[in-house]
């Protein structure tokens, strides 16, 4: 077995873990102290935040359902040949796209470039240690909102509909900065956290851009 066939074997198994004793010490060997655990609607913070959402998932899914965590496909990992070490902030992302067969997200995607788009900017925000799953209503997670105004900017490029939550595209969005206090907090952490890719993004010549609309509005608000 590999180092990491060993790794995966012990984070599958305190999911299925009954005592709290063992699984807390399988959580302080695999994380550190400060590591964050993102799920799509959650974020766990430290050992302690950790512990809950195993504990919470094991309580749920395998004591009261029956069902065991594995797997799905055998371990799918790769190692660095140079053994080099990075930061610690962030982490790899594995996007799976097909150009053909994507039409599951028919009712809110039009194409498949809006597919890939949506979820490259989700993968970006996670290597940078920036992804951070907040819930907003309407869009689930501050990532969704982020991730649905890139990919309106290129639907906008493109003469295609907008999405103006993660629903269906079926009524037009209003973005505005002024129009929706609760886009503030999220962006303005956007920009703090990523200031060259917000920068970036308000450049694009685009009459769809609510991040050049946050960058106007904060200036005006102060």
């Amino acid at each position: 077995m590999t180092d990491i066939d060993l790794f995966v074997d012990r984070y599958v198994n305190i999911w299925n873990e009954p005592d709290d004793e063992r699984r807390r010490e399988t959580i302080r060997a695999l994380w550190q102290e400060d590591a964050h655990h993102l799920a799509r609607t959650l974020e766990a913070v430290g050992h302690d935040g950790i512990e809950t959402r195993v504990r919470n998932a094991y309580e749920k899914w395998v004591k009261e359902k029956g069902c065991i965590f594995r797997p799905r496909d055998g371990v799918d990992g790769h190692v660095d040949p140079r053994h080099r070490r990075g930061s610690g902030v962030g982490s790899d992302s594995r996007v799976h796209f097909h150009p053909i067969h994507w039409s599951n997200s028919a009712t809110t995607f039009t194409t498949a470039e809006e597919v890939i788009i949506h979820e490259l900017f989700h993968a970006m925000r996670q290597a940078f240690g920036a992804l951070r799953n907040t819930p907003m209503p309407d869009f689930k997670t501050v990532e969704e909102l982020y991730s649905i105004f890139v990919e309106n900017m290129y639907a906008n490029e493109k003469g295609l509909p907008l999405r103006a939550d993660k629903g269906p595209r079926n009524r037009s969005p209003d973005h505005s900065m002024a129009h929706n206090p609760a886009f503030h907090a999220p962006m303005r952490d956007l920009f703090a956290m990523m200031p060259t890719i917000g920068n970036a993004l308000a450049r694009v010549n685009n009459s769809y851009n609510p991040f050049r609309d946050w960058k106007e509005f904060s200036r005006t608000a102060h």
